[in-house]
């Protein structure tokens, strides 16, 4: 939690959002509380039951924005109570499971969303990426790995770099 602590202090502002991979975080409720005693008022969570954390959120005045995989992640998160939420496509760098192309996971999400916002994320680097998504119903876009090579991206220069000097074709999907 002090990384955390120093993390949001860089940051100290109540329009920065906090995002919480929930499988690796066995006391979430506890690490929300104090992320709100600290300011934060906007969640992003993913990989996790998320109704536990939304209620508390909820209760204290914040947002919260869930990222699914599939359809049934969305049926999920929406019954949880989710202020948005995020449909992650196969394509996405970082973790992901979902094994469904964004162009054919995003359309599903947006019509069990109604009019719930949905925003698009796994792949988006371009402009016409983002306008794609948004022809298809996003509300907007998320967008991860194409920041990954900044200055403020806790990393090694030499990973950075690497990502720089390669392409999208050079991407290997893990387990891990």
């Amino acid at each position: 939690r002090a990384w955390m602590r120093r993390e949001w202090e860089i940051a100290a502002n109540p329009r920065v959002g906090v995002g919480l991979i929930l499988w690796v975080i066995p006391d979430a409720v506890e690490v929300v509380d104090e992320l709100m005693n600290w300011g934060v008022r906007t969640f992003c969570f993913a990989f996790g039951d998320p109704a536990a954390v939304i209620d508390r959120v909820r209760a204290r005045g914040g947002r919260s924005l869930v990222q699914i995989n599939t359809p049934q992640e969305a049926r999920s998160a929406l019954a949880a109570g989710a202020d948005a939420v995020i449909a992650q496509g196969e394509e996405a760098g970082g973790h992901g499971q979902s094994g469904r192309p964004l162009r054919d996971l995003l359309p599903a999400v947006v019509e069990l969303a109604g009019r719930m916002p949905v925003l698009a994320a796994g792949g988006i680097t371009t402009r016409s990426d983002v306008a794609a998504a948004v022809g298809q119903g996003a509300s907007g876009v998320l967008v991860g790995t194409r920041f990954y090579a900044t200055d403020e991206a806790l990393d090694l220069p030499a990973a950075k770099q690497r990502l720089v000097e390669t392409g999208p074709d050079a991407t290997t999907r893990t387990s891990a």
